[in-house]
């Protein structure tokens, strides 16, 4: 058959095709040999050159010469002659020519001559650069050409290829690569003088791989040559240069010689290969390594020689074998976990169930692959008589991956089995050494049945288990039996040496050589190299007593396969502990350490017996279940809406019962810290709790079932004794090596299967892209009835490109038939909505854009346009563009076309492709998107293979959420068998690969071919005389195909014989080129066509001339009898055709026809899923989803409801009410009838209206938004929030879904609308977390915060710890402000006085909407402030600024320091100075905001505290400006006891929040009746009072006034200033048990809010501001702002030369954006939201 048909085309191909190439090559060596001889001839005349040249001009000093006086005079005359001649001009040389009649070589006055050393250094250095900088853009791709130009410049670059060709010949017999004087010499301006072309005008090739590969290796360079290239990257046609060099060496002398082969070596070595120039992973990429070069070369399938295990050949045994095992792994073996594609959730296996019928054809298409070498293409549509029905393609597939499954098994099992062989052959030697003496104890001998066993294993698990038996037992014997079998090698290598006669001298090399081969290939086995446990329990023979336990692992093993006690244990008469008496040693000094010893080795034995794992295996697999629980992190991660949720808690879930990708949604999981699950056999009682943790205890053991086999049923207590060591070494086998080994592989396995599961719908969903066909107009559209819109030559596609937002410009452009480019247009502001229009410009320059898109489609005329699509703006962009084509209709009778959507993830990834850049470098990237878009709606297989590349870009493409998950090597290889299977069907044109180089990629995927074949095979055709594949035959004959690949691939390269018919060819043209009919039934074909035009056969009828006759009129066809046909085509050994036979016929009928699916326009769903990018999965009913408020829905009254309209009075205000839109300031009812006329009237509001993240409108009615009744939805969400909402209906056509944002519905805790849970979902290990999160709330609910829904860069829904940490990575002076603990109407604020010193000040706040709200009025201290931005600026600041300048103060003691520590500093210092007062101020950690100033006048140190107030330093009741004033004043007055305060303060604990009103403690005042005050303070006039309060430095609180006497805080009060600022907290001196009245510094004035706590007691102000009234001189938040930001940059300026150790904070620092993104409901844009209040309760 095919072997014939290629046998027949070969003797073919011996005629006039081999002459001409014969002829050419002979040429090309004649010419590269008169390219050497001119070569040689032009280094001949440098070297004259250089002689007669030297020292004619040289800038350098001359040395003396040493010559002597005869050659000194010899060099004066020559040097005269060329002083004589280089003073001839052009005249003198013309008519030196003349008389002479011949050219002479003119000489040229030098100037300066270069250092041919230096040229050559830079020369060397830059030769790598340059060779980069000349093919960098075009040298390592897959693609065939470097970009794609319009067709009127190919046409003038293939002129001018025409002609630089021409003049190929005359140009390199002239040519020489090495460099004459020339290139040596300059003129001033270092230029060379007259420079020779020094390449000739070579072809330059339209194939970029090939054009890549002349760069580097020259003009005459052949692909082929690539293997001429050695190790070191020599060339071997250098050699045959030396060759002829040596061959002429005699008539040289040694400094002629010398010379030439520098020459010669230089030479060489300038000329660089390919794999000197790349580095290997560049060569790689692009297939130019010599491992693809070997690819290439082989006749051998490519995808065959790339897989990991090659296809070998295999006699008619292994091929039943093969196919049995096949059959049962593929066809018969369930899968662990179900797979099921139908959705029945059925155990099938992966590649369905089929009937045994299906061996035999599994048989043949396993001796197609392997012994034929025939690629699944091939079989499948050529072969289908040996595989269908039964077999599919996809069956093939797995066929072929098990097939190399196969072999990569039975090559273990072979190594292995030589390895037990080798094994026993040791033992045996060993035995025979003395055959009388008795085995070693515990020594197992290896029999035929370990033998039998190996070789009968079916998996590599079982293989395994082998392994593990074999290292268990001889792992310690194999260095020994190497080292044996390395001895009889060296013998037998020695007695063969002796035998010969030879000298052993030689030969004792090569056994030493062998033996180190041998050596390296016995250490590749991977053996334990160190030693275990098991080995030192063997070295301490303890094996003896192993013995004694009454059964072996292998009894043991046959009693677990048969289910029954087939081998009774043996019992041992002795005692275990007497027994293990006798193997005590100093390693094992006890009886019960020996047992355990023996107990740890019958368990390592039993765990590493084959039956044992391989029974216990199938039954843990059958039985095995998993219980999985939530980690703390992923209590709060896996909410609803996460993959994992339905089994967050599991208990008990069999493993058979999952499927799809669950378990490894769970993995994923679990590596991403949220989930921990085990696997057990036996299922777990949650009503028996164990462990701390009550942790479900097991409730059935396997264990127990299988003890029994292992068990001697009596009651002797000797046997009950070893009964109990048996019991135990089970359990250890169990629990400690066989479950933890099962786990290992049942994962492994059920990740594989999950794996494999999406890697299938990765493939499926590509196929549902590649397998449309491409876009037809459909009989409705009446366009071909025009001229201009003839679609013969295709269909022209207009793309439409566009960003939403307007950022970048938008991008029209149209391809023809052939997917080429012919124009684009580029539309800057055609995405500017309405919206949008700034100005009347704008508007201007849009309508401009839309007039230009419009006249663009007028002119270029294209059938359909396709507009990409990831938005729901798309919607529009289609509307406006169906609106241009409407106008276009009317206005100039344009047809109506179609516009489509059309999916922009290929485009987008197209567009950013290393391709892309390539094919269109000067195009924008939107520009390609529109050319990738216009390409998709025309083909889409051929778009999607753009991505097929070495940079493998087609796993950009998103085709399942889990696909980052999956191997990526399996992946791809996947998706691009799917290639393979679509192509091979469709079949490729490969002359229009040829010509549209966009669509080359398809080649690759050609049966038979593949990356490197499929780019050789283009570049082969191009360098053709014509570049075009005339038949099929070509690709034998020209093409360099064998005979195998030719057979697997010809089939599916299909020819357009009507085109070169056309074009006028001399070559025969196969009109069955053009069909799917592969070559090897030509002959039968052409019976066909004979048969069914009843033409004699006794006459000369042309078969060729038949066939077009049938293809014209096929219908003959249908009378031809093809069974019979078939039977005499299988009578004559041509096997079995009928299915073939049919196949022509079909094929005759209709050539090529395209069987893709049509294309249709994308339904209201797919355009849903194209627009929003949401699917089933992850857009569905019930769903929890965010949206914010964009208005109140309103429903309009009709004119009959206007009528019927009952306007209702309110009584208490007299006004009405409209009864629809609910306004209700109305005087007079007209006025409300007047509303309606008007046509003011919004309607009644009947919903809010939400827009979701993806962009969809969403729409929750007003009984849906609260579980109470809602009259006006403004009374319970205000426009901008952020809202929480289930979806309740999806409505698809219309965008928009139905939501509900009700708290039993959020809530949901009748399941209604969450997804459902597992059936093994562990319900009580959720209330048990549940309970535990609330009793953990509840203990931190003394202590923790409501979170607040504030709007401010400085404020953090924190606590104060996280308020800690977070401030101690900021500079000093830095401020949080963070919900407080003490109630809703708090805020703590914590600024950072220093390292590891926080203060913390309560903010008291008034006039709150909410309890999330901020109030509009914010107290510290009494002293109100606007906005957080004011206190920041004035409480903050200011305080932060003065801790500032005495922190960098120069006798400030930074670090922890106690007064102890002080105390010792100051001791040291009075001791170096006694005359001097030592002082140091340290910060205070006790009093946060305070400072320690200790000084020590005399032998005993003082201790006193320094306050930071915004005011400045408060020390003794006096309030200092700056620090110098501070520690002047201090120097003068340290001892001045009037200024000492009475108490000292007490150290009391840093509170989170003070818990106070104010941050300072209350002031006592000793001996002094608070009663007698506040009599005095009353009879006071205010002015009075006042001034006393001023004078005191203290507020009207009187607090200043008990400061002067020097009161202190009682213990247990936080202060803010020692001595002098009360607060609160304390009983104040009004009354008992009110609050203290915060006091304020002495520049602030009287609080605006402030009444006195005790009627009568003091008059209020004359003048109160009240609160709707702004004060005087305030400010709002950003005048605030501003004026942190003013202070922050002066202070900044002023600190550089004081405080050099902080910068001032300043607005910019304070206004950051918070870290914390948890805040609900906050809408954009900033302020307060309110949410849903009842709901919050």
């Amino acid at each position: 058959m095919a072997d014939q048909f290629f046998d027949r085309e070969a003797e073919v191909s011996d005629g006039s095709e081999d002459e001409e190439v014969r002829k050419e090559t002979s040429k090309s060596s004649k010419r590269r040999s008169k390219f050497e001889d001119s070569e040689e001839e032009e280094e001949e005349d440098e070297d004259q050159l250089r002689e007669v040249m030297h020292d004619l001009i040289n800038d350098e000093e001359e040395e003396p010469a040493e010559d002597s006086d005869e050659e000194q005079v010899t060099g004066r005359k020559r040097q005269r002659e060329d002083d004589l001649e280089e003073n001839l001009d052009d005249e003198d040389y013309d008519l030196i020519e003349e008389n002479l009649g011949r050219r002479i070589e003119r000489k040229k006055k030098f100037r300066r001559i270069r250092r041919l050393e230096d040229d050559d250094e830079d020369e060397d250095k830059n030769d790598g650069q340059d060779d980069r900088e000349a093919i960098a853009n075009e040298l390592f791709n897959d693609d065939e050409d470097t970009g794609q130009q319009p067709s009127n410049v190919r046409r003038d670059r293939s002129d001018r290829e025409a002609i630089d060709d021409r003049f190929a010949e005359l140009s390199d017999s002239g040519r020489s690569d090495d460099s004459d004087e020339d290139n040596f010499i300059v003129d001033d301006d270092d230029r060379p003088i007259q420079p020779r072309v020094r390449k000739p005008k070579s072809q330059r090739f339209t194939d970029e791989a090939l054009q890549q590969a002349q760069d580097i290796f020259g003009v005459d360079f052949d692909f082929d040559e690539i293997q001429n290239f050695d190790e070191t990257g020599a060339d071997y046609d250098d050699e045959e240069e030396d060759d002829d060099y040596e061959e002429g060496g005699d008539q040289l002398d040694d400094t002629q010689r010398s010379e030439r082969s520098k020459r010669k070596s230089k030479r060489r070595s300038a000329r660089k290969s390919i794999f000197e120039i790349y580095e290997p992973s560049e060569l790689e990429r692009s297939h130019l390594t010599r491992f693809d070069n070997d690819i290439r070369n082989a006749d051998i399938p490519e995808r065959f020689q790339l897989r990991s295990v090659p296809v070998t050949p295999c006699d008619e045994q292994e091929l039943t074998d093969e196919a049995d095992w096949v059959y049962d792994n593929v066809f018969q073996q369930n899968t662990i976990s179900v797979q099921d594609e139908s959705g029945e959730g059925k155990h099938e296996p992966i590649g369905g169930r089929k009937s045994s019928h299906a061996v035999p054809k599994i048989r043949e298409a396993l001796r197609f692959i392997r012994n034929e070498l025939l690629e699944v293409p091939f079989i499948i549509h050529y072969r289908k008589e040996y595989v269908e029905p039964e077999l599919t393609v996809s069956d093939l597939w797995l066929i072929y991956k098990f097939d190399e499954k196969w072999c990569q098994l039975q090559t273990r099992k072979s190594n292995l089995s030589q390895l037990y062989r080798n094994m026993q052959a040791y033992q045996t030697e060993q035995i025979m050494k003395d055959p009388d003496a008795p085995l070693p104890e515990g020594m197992r001998l290896i029999n035929d049945v370990d033998i039998e066993r190996l070789i009968s294993v079916k998996t590599f698990e079982e293989l395994r288990d082998c392994w593990l038996h074999f290292q268990l037992y001889y792992s310690s014997d194999v260095p020994n039996m190497k080292k044996e079998i390395l001895r009889k090698e060296r013998q037998r290598k020695l007695n063969e040496t002796q035998t010969d006669g030879e000298d052993g001298g030689g030969n004792n090399t090569v056994v030493e050589d062998d033996e180190l081969l041998m050596n390296s290939k016995m250490s590749s086995m991977k053996l334990a190299q160190r030693k275990d446990t098991y080995t030192i329990c063997k070295e301490a023979n303890i094996i003896g007593l192993v013995a004694k336990f009454g059964l072996t692992p292998e009894q043991f093993g046959e009693n677990l396969r048969d289910n029954y006690q087939r081998h009774e244990v043996e019992q041992y008469p002795v005692d275990p502990h007497e027994a293990a008496h006798d193997y005590i040693c100093h390693r094992f000094p006890t009886s019960d350490k020996v047992l355990q010893a023996a107990t740890f080795m019958v368990a390592k034995q039993i765990s590493s017996d084959p039956i044992v794992r391989k029974n216990m295996r199938s039954t843990y697999f059958e039985r095995a279940h998993l219980h999985a629980r939530p980690t703390r992190k992923g209590i709060k991660e896996i909410d609803e809406n996460h993959p994992c949720y339905q089994f967050k808690y599991l208990l008990n879930k069999p493993i058979i019962d999952f499927g799809g990708d669950q378990f490894l949604q769970i993995m994923i999981a679990k590596t991403d810290g949220l989930i921990e699950f085990e696997i057990t056999i036996d299922k777990l009682d949650m009503n028996a709790m164990t462990g701390q943790q009550q942790q479900p205890a097991t409730k059935h053991k396997y264990y127990d079932e299988i003890k029994q086999l292992y068990h001697r049923d009596e009651f002797s207590i000797n046997v009950q004794q070893w009964n109990h060591q048996r019991a135990t070494a089970l359990e250890i086998a169990l629990d400690k090596f066989l479950y933890p080994s099962f786990e290992k592989e049942l994962k492994t396995k059920l990740m594989i299967e999950a794996q494999e599961a999406i890697i299938n719908q990765c493939v499926h969903r590509l196929s549902s892209w590649i397998r449309v066909a491409p876009y037809q107009l459909s009989p409705e559209a009446q366009i071909e009835e025009d001229e201009e819109f003839d679609t013969r030559d295709g269909i022209r596609v207009m793309g439409l490109a566009f960003v939403a937002n307007n950022e970048n410009a938008s991008f029209a452009a149209v391809v023809d038939g052939d997917g080429e480019v012919t124009d684009y247009v580029k539309l800057e502001y055609f995405m500017l909505r309405k919206a949008e229009w700034v100005s009347d410009n704008e508007k201007a320059l849009r309508e401009k854009d839309v007039d230009k898109l419009k006249k663009f489609i007028l002119n270029k005329k294209p059938h359909v346009i396709g507009v990409g699509c990831d938005t729901i703006i798309t919607r529009y962009v289609i509307d406006d563009i169906k609106a241009i084509v409407a106008e276009l209709n009317e206005s100039d009778q344009f047809p109506q076309i179609a516009v489509e959507y059309v999916d922009n993830e290929l485009s987008t990834v197209y567009m950013n492709s290393k391709k892309a850049l390539i094919d269109f470098h000067n195009y924008p990237p939107h520009l390609r998107q529109a050319i990738s878009l216009a390409r998709r709606l025309q083909d889409p297989l051929i778009e999607y293979s753009q991505l097929c590349t070495a940079d493998e870009e087609i796993l950009c493409i998103k085709y399942h959420p889990l696909q980052e998950h999956l191997p990526r090597d399996e992946l791809l290889n996947s998706l691009y068998l799917e290639f393979v299977n679509q192509v091979n069907e469709l079949g490729v044109d490969i002359n229009r690969s040829i010509v549209h180089p966009h669509t080359s990629q398809l080649v690759q995927f050609i049966g038979g071919l593949g990356p490197r074949k499929g780019a050789y095979l283009i570049r082969t055709l191009k360098k053709q005389q014509t570049p075009l594949l005339e038949n099929r035959t070509q690709l034998v004959q020209n093409c360099n195909i064998g005979k195998v690949v030719f057979i697997n691939c010809a089939g599916f390269i299909k020819i357009d014989t009507a085109s070169l018919s056309d074009s006028g060819t001399d070559t025969y043209i196969e009109v069955l080129d053009s069909t799917r009919v592969h070559p090897e039934a030509y002959e039968w074909a052409r019976k066909m066509a004979v048969d069914a035009l009843e033409y004699d056969e006794d006459n000369d009828t042309n078969p060729a001339q038949a066939l077009e006759e049938i293809i014209e009129n096929p219908e003959k066809l249908k009378d031809l009898d093809l069974d019979a046909f078939a039977e005499e085509l299988n009578r004559q050994g041509m096997g079995l055709k009928t299915i073939t036979l049919y196949d022509i016929r079909s094929e005759l009928s209709n050539r090529y026809k395209d069987h893709r699916i049509p294309y249709r326009p994308p339904n209201a769903e797919e355009i849903f899923k194209m627009l929003t990018g949401e699917t089933h999965d992850s857009f569905y009913t019930g769903k929890l989803v965010m949206g914010r408020v964009l208005r109140v829905a309103r429903r309009k009254p009709k004119s009959d409801q206007l009528d019927q309209a009952n306007p209702v009075r309110n009584d208490e205000t007299g006004l009405w009410m409209c009864p629809f839109c609910s306004k209700s300031d109305f005087p007079e009812l007209s006025d409300v009838w007047n509303h309606f006329d008007a046509g003011n009237c919004l309607g009644q509001a009947v919903g809010i209206m939400v827009r979701l993240d993806n962009g969809l409108m969403g729409l929750v009615t007003t009984k849906l938004i609260s579980d109470k009744e809602v009259t006006d939805p403004l009374s319970r969400v205000t426009i901008g929030m952020t809202i929480h909402c289930r979806i309740v209906k999806i409505q698809v056509e219309k965008f928009s879904v139905d939501l509900t944002c009700r708290t039993s519905d959020l809530t949901d805790s009748n399941f209604q609308w969450r997804p459902p849970r597992d059936k093994d979902f562990y319900y009580e290990a959720e209330d048990k977390d549940v309970r535990q999160e609330e009793q953990h709330k509840k203990r931190q609910g003394r202590q923790s915060y409501v979170k607040r829904i504030i709007v401010h860069p400085a404020f953090h829904n924190i606590d104060f710890r996280q308020a800690e940490k977070l401030l101690s990575t900021m500079d000093q002076g830095e401020a949080i402000i963070r919900p407080s603990s003490k109630a809703n109407d708090h805020l703590t604020l914590t600024w950072k006085v220093h390292n590891g010193v926080h203060h913390h000040i309560d903010i008291r706040e008034e006039g709150k909407d909410n309890a999330f709200s901020l109030g509009h009025e914010l107290y510290i201290n009494n002293e109100s402030y606007e906005d957080l931005d004011e206190i920041l600026a004035r409480y903050v600041q200011p305080m932060a600024s003065y801790a500032r300048d005495i922190i960098n103060y120069k006798y400030f003691k930074d670090g922890d320091i106690k007064r102890e520590d002080m105390d010792r500093i100051l001791k040291e210092e009075k001791k170096k100075a006694p005359s001097r007062i030592p002082y140091f101020v340290s910060v205070s950690k006790e009093f946060p905001g305070k400072f320690l100033l200790s000084y020590q006048p005399n032998l005993k140190s003082f201790h006193e505290f320094i306050s930071v107030t915004p005011d400045g330093f408060r020390y003794r009741n006096t309030t200092f400006r700056s620090v110098p004033s501070l520690f002047k004043w201090f120097k003068i007055h340290f001892n001045d006891r009037s200024t000492f305060p009475q108490r000292t303060p007490v150290a009391t604990p840093v509170m989170r929040t003070p818990a106070g009103q104010s941050s300072h403690g209350s002031i006592a005042t000793p001996n002094i009746d608070p009663q007698a005050i506040q009599r005095a303070a009353a009879s006071m006039s205010n002015q009075v009072f006042n001034a006393l309060s001023q004078v005191a430095g203290q507020t009207p609180s009187f607090g200043g006034a008990a400061a002067a006497f020097g009161g202190g805080p009682p213990p247990g009060h936080s202060m803010g200033t020692p001595f002098g600022q009360g607060g609160g907290g304390g009983r104040n001196y009004y009354g008992q048990g009110t609050s203290m009245q915060n006091m304020m510094t002495p520049t602030m004035s009287t609080p605006r809010n402030y009444q006195p706590t005790t009627p009568g007691s003091m008059p209020p102000p004359q003048h109160i501001p009240t609160s709707s009234h702004q004060r005087p001189g305030s400010r709002s938040g950003s005048q605030w702002a501003n004026l942190a930001a003013d202070r922050g940059r002066s202070g900044g300026q002023q600190q550089q030369q004081r405080t050099p150790h902080y910068a001032t904070p300043g607005a910019s620092s304070q206004m950051s954006i918070s870290p914390n993104t948890n805040t609900p409901n906050t809408a954009r844009g900033g302020g307060d939201q309110t949410p849903l209040v009842d709901e919050w309760n």
